[in-house]
């Protein structure tokens, strides 16, 4: 019997077919039902494929690097994500960028709360979002007409890249 992780996998692969068949409404109702996203950051390569459908992507394309793979996903209103991958299968960075700030709980995962906590807190722009702690360092900035961000961790960094790099 299959287990619960991989019924989810199985479910949004089944829904994204029927979404392309022209059942956008039961693939979206059935992607509600389905066990939470884990995101990007932090979450394994195979959490990958869950988060595309959470966000909506249309397209994903994976380039590889010396020590890391990048998976860049494009959703329908044209925001990029890209999750950047060491070769032992963890997601070590996250970036976006576009019009539309991606849903954040699916792109930071168990790190959104971190994310919460720092945005109540009183910083100096309204603009400008900057957290650096030693297990997390994230940057949201609101442009003039869109939305920008980055998240790594740094103990996840493979030996010889720079976070700064990471676009």
């Amino acid at each position: 019997m299959a287990t619960r992780n991989e019924r989810g996998r199985n479910g949004v692969a089944w829904a994204l077919r029927v979404a392309t068949r022209g059942g956008a409404l039961l693939a979206a109702l059935l992607l509600l039902h389905s066990p939470a996203a884990h995101a990007a950051l932090g979450a394994t390569r195979e959490d990958l494929l869950r988060d595309a459908a959470a966000l909506q992507t249309t397209r994903v394309t994976i380039t590889s690097r010396e020590a890391y793979d990048v998976h860049e996903m494009i959703s329908v209103d044209g925001t990029t994500v890209r999750a950047y991958v060491e070769h032992g299968g963890k997601v070590f960075a996250v970036t976006w960028s576009g019009r539309v700030q991606p849903d954040l709980r699916v792109v930071l995962g168990p790190y959104y709360a971190r994310f919460l906590q720092a945005a109540r807190t009183p910083h100096a722009s309204h603009h400008v979002l900057a957290l650096n702690a030693p297990d997390l360092v994230l940057s949201v900035v609101k442009l003039p007409r869109g939305f920008a961000g980055r998240a790594h961790l740094p103990s996840l960094v493979p030996a010889g890249t720079a976070a700064d790099t990471l676009r």
